[in-house]
């Protein structure tokens, strides 16, 4: 049992969830984090959910930061996607076009939407390097 604790406290620890943290970590997660739902015929017209996002500025722009392979659903023509809230599921926004980067190796696994507006109560997350400046923009 005190293995088990040791190991929950670990994990906990290294992925910002300590104890002095846990609630303002959490909610910042919440406020930037969205789930990425598509709409097509195969799916009866009901929206499902197929990955998630985080909403980003990238060089002052608007922006939804999710996986590549999810992105390419919405170059499919029967397909409608949209990015909806954590918080309230009834707060979407639609994703149409996205730039991504084409390479091999998972760290290329990303494509970015830009939006005109986040969802109701929602902010971009912040992105923090050891350098200080953030890589996607400026």
């Amino acid at each position: 049992m005190s293995r088990l604790l040791l190991v929950l406290f670990g994990l906990f620890w290294c992925f910002g969830m300590n104890p002095a943290v846990a609630e303002s970590s959490y909610d910042v997660a919440l406020d930037s984090s969205v789930s990425i739902e598509i709409s097509s015929p195969r799916t009866y017209g009901d929206w499902v959910t197929i990955g998630t996002g985080t909403l980003v500025k990238v060089d002052g722009r608007k922006s939804v930061l999710t996986a590549k392979h999810i992105a390419e659903f919405s170059a499919l023509d029967t397909v409608t996607m949209r990015a909806c809230s954590m918080l309230d599921e009834y707060e979407c926004i639609d994703l149409e076009y996205y730039i991504s980067n084409s390479g091999l190796y998972l760290s290329d696994d990303w494509a970015i939407f830009y939006v005109d507006k986040f969802p109701k109560k929602m902010k971009a997350a912040k992105i923090r390097t050891t350098s200080g400046r953030n890589r996607m923009g400026k």
